[in-house]
């Protein structure tokens, strides 16, 4: 008999910054009301991606942003059909000492 192949259907999402190509995340950046969603330098500019140039950086110390993260990038997730696994990618990436873009200098 012939052997089933097994796949699995999994998803991406940066955890680390508001991507651009997110239509989520980008909405929510573009928010002029949701600033404080995000980290800011001494000067009250918002933190930046400048690595790769995707996004500003999500403050996850304000429970705001927690409280919205779950309720829309994780929820649309969830409504997503057949999701069996979900990446978010660069969970470690500033406490493992990466530089937070604009904000290093």
């Amino acid at each position: 008999s012939p052997q089933k192949r097994l796949q699995a259907l999994f998803v991406y999402r940066h955890l680390e910054v508001a991507e651009w190509y997110f239509t989520t995340s980008a909405t929510a950046f573009h928010d002029p009301g949701n600033r404080d969603m995000f980290l800011h330098d001494k000067n009250g500019h918002i933190c930046w991606d400048n690595f790769d140039n995707t996004g500003p950086y999500w403050n996850f110390s304000s429970p705001r942003v927690t409280e919205w993260f779950l309720n829309e990038v994780v929820a649309e997730i969830i409504r997503e059909a057949n999701v069996q696994a979900v990446f978010f990618d660069e969970t470690d990436y500033l406490y493992c000492g990466g530089t937070a873009g604009n904000c290093s200098a």
